[in-house]
């Protein structure tokens, strides 16, 4: 996932709507009031492990732009497998910081280069082969 550019609306896809999260500092000072969740404070984390906490938060930041929507509107289109990436956005829109934890990471089974001497390989990338290596070992040892 990659960062919205700053200044920008953070728009989400929901079923067939595209919705905006915005928490001006009105609704933050509200989710800290009405739901306990304060965001200056480090309360963000633990809103998003809390099911409760996470549906208010979606809703108050869904809210600030689209009024018609209700907390049962969040809890029967928002559900698990779009956690993933409302939460960054989400917490982009509270903060105004991107955290390098959500960007998107390089493919870990990339094979190392083996141009670059610092992971150049040597003998055979499949292991040793009795044909090359044990006569070796056996010559050399005495046996």
């Amino acid at each position: 996932m990659t960062r919205p550019e700053p200044g920008q609306p953070i728009l989400v896809a929901v079923g067939d709507k595209v919705v905006e999260i915005k928490y001006p500092l009105g609704v933050l000072k509200e989710l800290d009031r009405v739901q306990q969740v304060s965001v200056l404070s480090g309360g963000m984390v633990a809103a998003f492990q809390d099911p409760q906490k996470l549906a208010a938060v979606l809703y108050y930041g869904l809210k600030t732009r689209q009024p018609d929507i209700t907390q049962e509107w969040v809890d029967d289109n928002i559900d698990a497998s779009m956690l993933n990436s409302i939460i960054p956005l989400v917490a982009y829109a509270m903060t105004g910081r991107w955290s390098k934890a959500f960007d998107e990471e390089p493919d870990a089974q990339a094979p190392p280069d083996p141009t670059q001497p610092a992971t150049r390989l040597t003998g055979s990338a499949s292991g040793l082969s009795d044909a090359t290596t044990s006569a070796l070992v056996t010559q050399n040892s005495g046996h």
